[in-house]
């Protein structure tokens, strides 16, 4: 399972994702408005972890090296992602509108996915 957990307050925001969104008797999922994706081995929940990690650690490294944060940790490693960010003032809509994004996407997958996302 992937635990999600976060907190955005101001000018600070902690995401940290960690686990494998694969069930463990290797089941394959398919979106719930589709019966007709049925690929063996086809995960989408990890899947849709993944872009999700991908695409907010992608981001956020841009906006570091634009200086948008006074201090970052960004760690990104297989079953593990972690953003620890203490933001300029000039970034905070920013980073705000970005994290409220990523997070829904995460409590979407937690909603069709139960078993293979939680989200703190």
């Amino acid at each position: 399972m992937t635990v999600v957990n976060n907190a955005f307050c101001n000018d600070r925001c902690f995401i940290e994702i960690s686990g494998h969104a694969c069930r463990e008797n290797g089941e394959s999922y398919s979106m719930p408005f589709s019966d007709s994706i049925t690929d063996e081995g086809d995960n989408l929940a990890c899947a849709a972890v993944s872009i999700l990690v991908m695409t907010v650690t992608e981001k956020l490294l841009r906006l570091d090296s634009e200086g948008a944060f006074r201090n970052s940790s960004i760690t990104v490693e297989p079953g593990y992602a972690c953003f620890d960010l203490d933001i300029r003032d000039e970034y905070e809509d920013e980073v705000a509108y970005i994290f409220e994004t990523v997070m829904l996407g995460f409590e979407l997958l937690e909603e069709n996915y139960p078993d293979c996302v939680s989200v703190k």
